[in-house]
């Protein structure tokens, strides 16, 4: 469990600085590096269902899923803001 903890966080960071420098000169590399991470997690999810064992693989894919998730909302919402404020000042 202290890998889901460690794994987590260290996605969220890495995913949203990448998306930060992405997000900056307009590319759509800023969307496709978090979904990209997230096809991969739930493949290591399924993985770990087939073979029933989700103590290594199954946490590992769990941590990835909920970092580049929570970072890709991030990066939505930031986006978003953004589009909102040039067009209502």
């Amino acid at each position: 469990m202290t890998v889901f903890f460690i794994i987590a966080p260290l996605t969220f960071i890495l995913l949203t600085s990448l998306n930060w420098f992405f997000g900056r000169s307009k590319s759509p590399l800023a969307y496709l590096i978090p979904i990209s991470v997230i096809f991969i997690s739930m493949i290591l999810i399924i993985i770990a269902f087939i073979i029933d064992y989700l103590e290594g693989i199954g946490i590992f894919g769990f941590a990835l899923f909920i970092g580049a998730a929570v970072a890709l909302l991030i990066t939505a919402i930031i986006s978003s803001s953004k589009e909102l404020k040039k067009h209502l000042f």
